[in-house]
């Protein structure tokens, strides 16, 4: 009889979604939907999958920041959905994460005086490997130079449109 109570809830659990599958832990985010990870340091949207550098090309590049996109939204919810960030990210930047136009940074055109402080609101270290966090907390306090990271671009502005809309951005 105990068996039969114990598979039983084991079953009623994984069909409800309380225990991640295939060897990973779920992690619950403070202020995200319940993500599976195979750690709690790479939090949303892994960085070891959108990894992205400047010689894999344009099309590549676009290729996985629109991805990037649609997984940050997956997490946050924004208005007009993953469709709408990927224009506004199309528009900004043609999704080149290292561009730079006239004070604006990356794939959403963060602008370098907002930086930091939108770092601290809506980044959290442990989403990132200590690696990348130093970048992101070193940068944001001297420089703004990891606005070209774009997983920290992308999560940036989809937290800000999740919380107040598209405003902040032209092309909007």
């Amino acid at each position: 009889m105990r068996r039969v109570i114990v598979t039983a809830l084991v079953l009623c659990t994984t069909s409800w979604g309380l225990v991640g599958g295939q060897g990973h832990r779920m992690t619950r985010l403070d202020d995200s939907r319940p993500i599976a990870s195979r750690s709690a340091s790479r939090g949303p949207c892994d960085e070891e999958r959108y990894r992205m550098r400047p010689a894999m090309g344009r099309q590549e590049v676009g290729r996985r920041v629109r991805a990037l996109i649609r997984c940050a939204v997956e997490r946050w919810d924004v208005p007009g959905g993953a469709d709408k960030a990927i224009a506004v990210a199309r528009c900004e930047s043609g999704f080149w994460p290292w561009a730079n136009g006239d004070g604006n940074l990356g794939v959403f055109q963060h602008r370098d005086r907002y930086w930091q402080d939108r770092v601290r609101r809506l980044l959290r270290e442990r989403w990132f490997s200590r690696r990348q966090w130093e970048r992101i907390d070193r940068d944001a306090t001297v420089h703004p130079g990891a606005a070209y990271l774009a997983r920290a671009n992308v999560l940036v502005a989809v937290r800000m449109a999740h919380a107040s809309g598209w405003g902040a951005w032209s092309c909007a």
